[in-house]
């Protein structure tokens, strides 16, 4: 759909837009180039949705903007689909992990009713607890996952140490036989020697005996 001369595009299609807007921003910035920053992206997000929307005051004094229930509908997809990544990175979550992936589960749940028949267009009653709340902590959870190694990076890193470790075995062992055989052979032409030096000395020595028995 195009703007009408002198209408702006974002009053035609304020959702659409808004979203590209968003996106332009996000790749704009080193944040967004790498989703490991997600406190960062979050706070981003938030400064332009209040930008774009307006905001109130939430509790302590925090603006809080004024999401639509369309906006709380692309948001919400955007987090899932980080959250996902993760669960697909580490699929066994430990103890500490499990409390966090349910609170944000139990958060999409929660908005998926609320946005059920929802005119997209209109005010999204709790936009403090969603930002506040459901999307803030997820945003923390998955940057406090950043350090933690995946279950997979463990194997690989495993197997590596095992291939290490065995490579240094084997040259230990073949270090070791080498040096025996060494060993061995310095041994047998110390021996080989002797035997050599006996022969000459005998071919030298015999003759001569003989000769001084015959005189």
């Amino acid at each position: 759909m195009r703007a009408c001369e002198g209408v702006p595009l974002i009053s035609v299609r304020p959702r659409g837009l808004l979203f590209l807007r968003i996106v332009s921003i996000m790749m704009r910035t080193t944040v967004v180039q790498s989703t490991s920053d997600h406190v960062r992206q979050w706070i981003a997000l938030k400064r332009t949705y209040v930008a774009e929307r307006g905001s109130d005051t939430g509790r302590f004094g925090k603006a809080i903007p004024r999401t639509t229930h369309g906006d709380v509908r692309q948001l919400t997809d955007y987090w899932h689909g980080e959250y996902s990544r993760e669960v697909v990175r580490s699929p066994r979550a430990l103890d500490r992990d499990r409390a966090s992936r349910r609170h944000w589960v139990n958060s999409k749940r929660r908005i998926d009713a609320q946005l059920l028949n929802a005119n997209p267009g209109t005010p999204y009653p709790h936009n403090e607890w969603f930002w506040q709340d459901a999307t803030s902590k997820l945003a923390l959870y998955l940057d406090s996952r950043k350090a933690v190694p995946s279950r997979t990076q463990l194997i690989v890193e495993s197997v590596r140490e095992t291939v290490s470790d065995h490579i240094d075995a084997t040259a230990d062992r073949a270090s070791e036989a080498i040096d025996q055989a060494g060993n061995r052979l310095m041994a047998a032409l110390k021996t080989g020697a002797w035997i050599v030096g006996g022969l000459i000395v005998s071919a030298i020595a015999i003759p001569r005996m003989v000769r001084a028995f015959k005189d």
